[in-house]
């Protein structure tokens, strides 16, 4: 796909979703103090999502045939299974699946992108592709096409997952 035709996706994600967005900075879906300094935002839907204000921070899209969950961690240290697990649940009380599902990780820590990686590899959670950059900003989500965007000023709009 060209710059202009993921650009106008977003668009269309933005105008279709329930208005949904996790932002961690307004705590506004799910947020949950995990630790010291560790808070999260997550959501899981079958509408379109979208997620702004990463820059160091981490995320994982999980995504199904139905629904999707998209979440936001402002955090360099601890340990992914105390929110990770949180999703993971979340996303199987509404997928039909009740599992099976697909991650694409994102992050700017790189040190805690590791360590999300781990947590998928040693739950079996395949991952169709996943970005660590400072600087990342948007996340896009489409749940019914599986569609998984990411933009940044600093390489602009990268499609990450597609229909699989």
């Amino acid at each position: 796909m060209s710059q202009e035709e993921l650009e106008n996706t977003c668009r269309q994600i933005v105008k279709h979703s329930d208005r949904t967005m996790v932002v961690y900075s307004e705590g506004n879906l799910h947020p949950a103090k995990i630790g010291p300094n560790m808070v999260s935002s997550q959501h899981v839907s079958s509408n379109p999502m979208y997620g702004i204000g990463y820059s160091d921070c981490n995320g994982v899209v999980l995504l199904d045939h139905v629904v999707a969950g998209l979440s936001h961690y402002d955090l360099s240290s601890g340990d992914p299974r105390d929110y990770l697990d949180l999703l993971v649940a979340h996303l199987k009380r509404a997928s039909l699946e009740k599992g099976g599902f697909k991650a694409v990780p994102v992050g700017g820590d790189e040190d805690h992108y590791r360590r999300i990686l781990h947590y998928l590899r040693e739950n079996d959670i395949p991952i169709i592709q996943g970005l660590c950059r400072p600087g990342l900003k948007k996340l896009f989500v489409d749940p019914s096409t599986r569609t998984v965007i990411v933009q940044s000023p600093a390489f602009g709009f990268r499609r990450l997952a597609g229909s699989y």
